[in-house]
């Protein structure tokens, strides 16, 4: 994401990234920063179905934390999973 010449040549999406520690809460903030910059980030989860099998392996805040990042339209989830059909 920061990586992406068109975030790099804007110093002000940079430097929302720029945190001692990057963690839920500045990656959330540096959303908020991001649109209201008027750029709205692409957050790409690939095989989301392991995140639902091991769910005990991540607190309440880290599902929180996805739902309030999309709720607040401050970032899009693109989520792929496998439907199995257990016909």
């Amino acid at each position: 994401m920061w990586n992406h010449p068109q975030v790099q040549r804007q110093p002000g999406l940079m430097e929302a990234l720029r945190v001692p520690q990057f963690n839920r809460l500045a990656f959330s903030s540096a959303m908020g920063h991001w649109k209201r910059q008027g750029v709205l980030a692409v957050l790409c989860l690939d095989d989301f179905e392991v995140l639902i099998r091991h769910y005990r392996d991540f607190d309440d805040g880290f599902f929180d934390n996805l739902r309030s990042l999309w709720s607040y339209f401050r970032c899009l989830l693109a989520i792929e999973f496998l439907f199995l059909d257990i016909r």
